[in-house]
């Protein structure tokens, strides 16, 4: 089974069972990196200021505990560097501390994961190629001397029918309809999903002792004390930042699988055919090598898994770094009501609003406040943007191809 046939059979349930798959594998892997971007981001004081410790003597340590944890106005860090937070997040919470919160994050994102491919299959096939049914598509056994005919490598309808396609003259309109496209998915992902954002930062957030002790008693304790309305705390600046990340992920990710098929040559099989180019934008299959759809000759490959990787990894890290910002004030604006559990991380603050926290975290914190949480943001959006897109890749062919076997041995 080629894998063009997969792309251009994927239907909406093997794109939301793909994208759900890509979801829950990519937070298994990254969500030691997401609780330490959380604790980072909260924290008020200037990363980087901690208290030394010194010795004490055996009557002092009881006391000295209390005294441990920084105190509102002090401006001394609890957490100061990544390797400095691991160690004591281990060390206060055990190891299943840099799992907090996972039990509402892996419901999020297998939530996200569906609905934003869904999404973005849906949005491929109805603005990108409209005109053309996969039926009525060239087969590759059909396409003559022309070669492979159908549009890219992974050219066709949805985001299952465009992941990474060849160059072509009009790459630019298919760049572009990703970002769109992109952004669309983002936004339709996050309106679903985002009272289990809220509730994954502030299992993340919490220190000992616990104010949720568990997945039912922290949405019953949300919910009776701050109203229902506080499951879309942070849901501004949330939307604002979702459609350019997400449209820029996309965009990114269609972009570099473009420039490593036309100029890079990575991975083998390559063969001479038309192209009209499909990108993560899909749908730019179709047309059969027909001259008037702006084909051209070009070297089509297939990338190989490192090289999505690298793609994909590239792509994350460029667009979260773009809305960090953004990111930052979502996690502050989330927490608001919650100030008792964090009390034992340092000083908390109220703020009124997006442009509240704005304001505050800038003039509280400087510039260097609004990118709280970056490094450790970087290192898990590479990753996971990597592990979302080529897991989605590999698990989208394994549902097109079984499902195809299937129907031709009933």
């Amino acid at each position: 089974m080629s894998t063009t046939a997969s792309r251009e059979s994927a239907n909406s349930r093997q794109n939301m069972a793909a994208g759900a798959t890509a979801g829950v594998i990519c937070r298994l892997l990254t969500s030691p990196l997401d609780v330490l971007k959380i604790r980072f981001q909260l924290q008020l004081e200037p990363i980087g200021r901690t208290r030394r410790a010194r010795p004490l003597s055996a009557a002092a340590s009881t006391a000295a505990v209390a005294a441990e944890a920084p105190k509102p106005g002090t401006g001394v860090a609890k957490y100061s560097s990544i390797r400095q937070a691991v160690a004591t997040i281990v060390k206060e919470e055990g190891v299943r501390g840099l799992w907090k919160g996972n039990m509402w994050a892996e419901v999020m994102y297998l939530s996200y994961g569906a609905i934003q491919f869904a999404a973005f299959g849906w949005f491929s096939r109805t603005f990108i190629n409209p005109s053309r049914p996969v039926a009525a598509r060239v087969r590759p056994d059909e396409a003559g001397g022309a070669g492979d005919q159908q549009g890219g490598e992974l050219g066709g309808d949805g985001v299952g029918g465009g992941l990474g396609g060849a160059a072509s003259p009009r790459v630019s309109h298919h760049q572009l309809r990703s970002f769109a496209g992109g952004a669309f998915a983002g936004l339709a992902a996050t309106m679903v999903t985002y009272p289990f954002d809220v509730l994954r930062t502030r299992f993340a957030a919490q220190g000992d002792p616990k104010t949720y002790n568990s997945t039912l008693d922290g949405l019953t304790k949300l919910v009776r004390y701050e109203g229902v309305g506080a499951l879309y705390h942070g849901f501004l600046p949330s939307t604002v930042m979702i459609a350019p990340y997400m449209g820029m992920q996309f965009f990114l990710y269609d972009s570099l699988t473009t420039l490593s098929r036309r100029y890079l040559h990575v991975g083998g099989n390559g063969v001479i055919g038309e192209n009209h180019g499909s990108g993560i934008g899909g749908g730019g299959g179709g047309g059969g090598g027909d001259d008037r759809e702006g084909g051209e000759r070009c070297i089509k490959v297939k990338l190989s898994t490192g090289a999505e990787l690298i793609c994909g990894a590239v792509s994350g890290t460029l667009s979260k770094l773009l809305v960090m910002p953004l990111d930052v004030c979502k996690k502050r604006l989330q927490v608001q009501g919650f100030e008792s559990a964090r009390r034992s991380f340092g000083r908390v603050e109220h703020y009124a609003g997006l442009a509240d926290c704005f304001r505050k975290i800038y003039r509280q914190e400087g510039v260097a406040g609004l990118f709280k949480g970056s490094v450790p943001g970087m290192l898990k959006a590479g990753p996971a943007a990597a592990v979302t897109f080529v897991t989605f890749e590999h698990a989208l062919r394994y549902l097109v191809n079984n499902d195809m076997l299937a129907s031709r041995l009933s």
